[in-house]
């Protein structure tokens, strides 16, 4: 496993945490078809995991916008430019194969942003929830494994 859900991720809404551990989840699996050099299959599986990731921030923006929190706009912001990103590196590997995913560094760039994501924004959410610690950058990354 590529990254590795702990509780660091965990913001005590068992719905948004079930949706994150799913990203994970869908997050390795597409580093596994990435590495093996399978493009359509990793074309296929950037889209499942932008229409994942939209479920899990509409959820998120929608919790926040409830509680009033004043770092909605922060946050949406956030998940606007990582879905942008996201089409457009579907459009890019659709387009030029897997040298795009080499080119943006896929490996290191999604776990880079889901641990400054978490670090930074899902401490609102854990005060939602029944985490009593914001969560830490504790996503885990193997060092060196670029496609």
């Amino acid at each position: 496993m590529w990254i590795q859900w702990h509780s660091g991720h965990a913001v005590g809404i068992e719905s948004v945490d079930a949706k994150q551990r799913d990203l994970l989840h869908r997050t390795n699996r597409l580093v596994e078809t990435v590495r093996a050099g399978r493009v359509d299959e990793a074309v296929t599986r950037l889209e499942l995991l932008r229409v994942a990731a939209e479920a899990q921030f509409l959820e998120e923006e929608a919790r926040l916008r409830d509680a009033g929190s004043r770092s909605l706009a922060r946050h949406a912001h956030e998940h606007e430019r990582f879905l942008s990103d996201l089409d457009d590196l579907v459009d890019g590997v659709t387009r030029r194969g897997a040298v795009a995913l080499q080119e943006v560094r896929f490996t290191s760039w999604l776990p880079r942003w889901i641990d400054i994501h978490v670090a930074r924004t899902h401490g609102d959410l854990a005060s939602l929830g029944s985490s009593s610690a914001a969560p830490a950058l504790t996503a885990r990354v193997a060092a060196g494994r670029e496609p």
